[in-house]
């Protein structure tokens, strides 16, 4: 959550529109629970010994990466056609 504060100060102070940032920050929230040091539910799930710490690691890596591809992909078509993007995401 502190991570929208600073889109919105950056965007502010780069002349950025706020959505533009603050939209595809809030997007990637969500995804706090794929790493067992990240959230109680990944916790839990590592200690009922199905799981290894590596097979969470890589998991984890693993959807945070699809993740940021999706948004990318995201920001460079859909959000570019709705006027959030309009110069795309690079």
């Amino acid at each position: 959550m502190i991570f929208i504060h600073i889109a919105i100060g950056v965007a502010g102070r780069f002349g950025y529109d706020v959505v533009s940032l603050a939209l595809p920050t809030a997007f990637m929230i969500e995804h706090v629970y794929v790493l067992p040091f990240n959230s109680k539910p990944a916790a839990l799930l590592y200690e009922t010994d199905m799981y290894s710490y590596t097979d969470t690691a890589k998991f984890g890596i693993t959807m945070m990466v699809i993740s940021w591809l999706v948004i990318i992909l995201a920001g460079e078509t859909w959000f570019r056609l709705l006027g959030i993007t309009p110069n795309g995401v690079f």
